[in-house]
């Protein structure tokens, strides 16, 4: 490194002045943590340097307290400083300071603010601890030693910070800052638990694997008063902490976490970041295939996907005369590949729906029940919301009483954030219980909408587009069918409650007319094959 040259200067100015007017100095005092700032680090050396003019004959002119890192010189008091001196260099004669490490912690910078003083404004820095004589060619000796002991020292306090950090994290331990939302450390077992939030981080992976965007999370949990910005949840579904895994700058590779629980699964996890990044393969939603993937094999119980077959008929080796494309649905268990008729599983389908047809004879009594729900459907739902009001409300109050309490003195830090945290919480679970409220001007309009899918759901789905068919087979089985190929007997082991019941009495009809379930084939509620 060259080192710049300083031109030695006098502590005196003007020699025959000194003997009448006393050195004005001005003081600069440095901490760069809040441990130091709690030490009262800061009054510390304000306290000495005024205690070093008294001692040395010097007048204290001004004083600059700073909070800040010294590996820069772009520091605010520092920069407020220079200008000062820069304005009143004639009438400043010192600029003191407790150590070099307090000067600055940058050996380059610091020669050059040395030079910068020294020739530019003919102010003489001084520490108070580390005294160099600037009128001695040796002082660069001086200069160069304690300019480059505080780097030196902090660059050796890093390299240990930094291999102290690799060591805990090939442990297992989390030392990239605060804990991830979802997580915090139990201050007795040190270990980190979930919080009341974890349940929506995982909400939210979920949302995110099922297609939804990041918007869709945003908004969906705005609207239950959790309120983040889009980065924030951006980031939030990219951090591999919640699959049980530590990454960081500092490691080759990520590493295990230990003494946590996951949140998500790491297939999960991994999907979504598929999907965040766009490289997922877009399922293809086929219309010829409604029940792909929500029909399952009833021989080994795999999923079913959907493919055609081409058959082309020629006349005497010659070229084509007739095509014909046959479709079937097959099991995509490599070891059972079952196929099945496309034709049939859907007329045994839609069967199957017409057996949940609503009866005619209870669509009058049905009818009045319906309008009755869809009228009260608002106010029970702003009764509830109500008392959810009532309940933040209070909560807010407490949470304003407990600030005052706090910034009166009469509560300590310690309890005012555990106290804090716990109404904070009691917030969130109180705003997830506000509902959107459904009004509606014509319930009887609503009432017969419903009551016209019921009664012909067979029809509507072999007529529907391919949304229609999705939306109403999952309505009707939330968790999918089965089908017996030998026998074309379905077996669905879950039917919505509400549509069973309303087709009790139409289902009862049918057995008691005949036998139907064990004399025809096709689909069938049926708990065993």
């Amino acid at each position: 490194m060259t080192v710049p040259h300083l031109t030695p200067l006098k502590l005196w100015k003007n020699d025959k002045m000194s003997l009448i007017k006393k050195q004005r100095a001005v003081l600069y005092c440095r901490v760069s943590s809040d441990e130091q700032k709690n030490n009262t680090s800061l009054g510390f050396q304000q306290v000495e340097g005024q205690r070093y003019c008294d001692k040395n004959g010097y007048v204290l002119d001004k004083v600059y307290l700073e909070d800040f890192s010294g590996k820069t010189y772009d520091r605010p008091q520092w920069n407020l400083m220079i200008k000062y001196l820069k304005q009143h260099k004639k009438h400043i004669d010192l600029l003191l300071f407790y150590d070099y490490s307090r000067f600055g912690r940058e050996t380059s910078g610091g020669f050059f603010w040395h030079s910068f003083l020294l020739r530019d404004l003919g102010i003489t820095p001084q520490s108070m601890t580390q005294y160099i004589d600037y009128n001695t060619p040796e002082y660069v000796y001086q200069l160069s030693i304690y300019l480059s002991g505080p780097q030196v020292e902090n660059t050796w306090r890093s390299i240990k910070t930094r291999n102290g950090m690799i060591a805990r994290m090939n442990e297992g331990r989390y030392v990239c800052g605060r804990l991830p939302m979802g997580f915090v450390k139990d201050p007795v077992t040190k270990d980190v638990v979930h919080t009341d939030k974890a349940p929506l981080i995982k909400e939210a992976f979920e949302m995110i694997y099922r297609g939804q965007t990041v918007t869709d999370v945003k908004v969906r949990f705005a609207r239950l008063g959790f309120y983040r910005s889009f980065n924030t949840w951006n980031k939030t579904l990219r951090n591999p902490y919640y699959k049980g895994m530590i990454e960081s700058t500092l490691l080759d590779e990520p590493v295990p976490a230990r003494f946590m629980e996951p949140i998500i699964d790491a297939h999960t996890f991994d999907t979504v970041q598929h999907l965040l990044n766009g490289k997922a393969p877009k399922v293809r939603v086929d219309g010829e295939y409604p029940l792909k993937g929500f029909c399952k094999c009833g021989a080994c119980g795999s999923n079913l996907t959907g493919y055609r077959v081409t058959k082309k008929k020629l006349k005497s080796g010659h070229y084509l005369v007739k095509k014909t494309v046959m479709y079937y649905y097959i099991c995509v268990n490599t070891e059972c590949r079952t196929n099945y008729s496309l034709k049939n599983m859907h007329n045994d389908f839609c069967q199957l729906m017409d057996q949940y047809t609503l009866d005619p004879e209870l669509r009058p009594v049905l009818r009045q029940q319906l309008k009755e729900v869809f009228s009260n459907m608002g106010a029970t739902t702003r009764q509830a919301n109500a008392s959810a009001k009532k309940r933040i409300t209070e909560i807010k109050n407490r949470m304003s009483a407990l600030h005052m309490k706090y910034l009166d003195g009469n509560i300590d830090t310690a309890d005012y954030h555990s106290l804090k945290d716990q109404l904070g919480s009691e917030l969130f679970e109180s705003e997830k219980l506000l509902q959107p409220v459904f009004t509606t001007s014509n319930p009887s309009k609503h009432a017969d909408k419903v009551l016209d899918y019921l009664s012909k759901m067979g029809s509507i789905w072999q007529e529907g587009d391919i949304e229609t068919k999705t939306k109403l087979q999952k309505v009707v089985f939330p968790e999918g069918i089965s089908y017996l190929k030998e026998k074309r007997v379905h077996r669905t082991p879950v039917v919505n409650r509400m549509i069973e019941l309303i087709s009790a009495n139409t289902a009862f009809k049918s057995r008691k007319a005949s036998n139907f379930q064990n004399e025809n084939p096709g689909f069938f509620h049926s708990g065993s094959p």
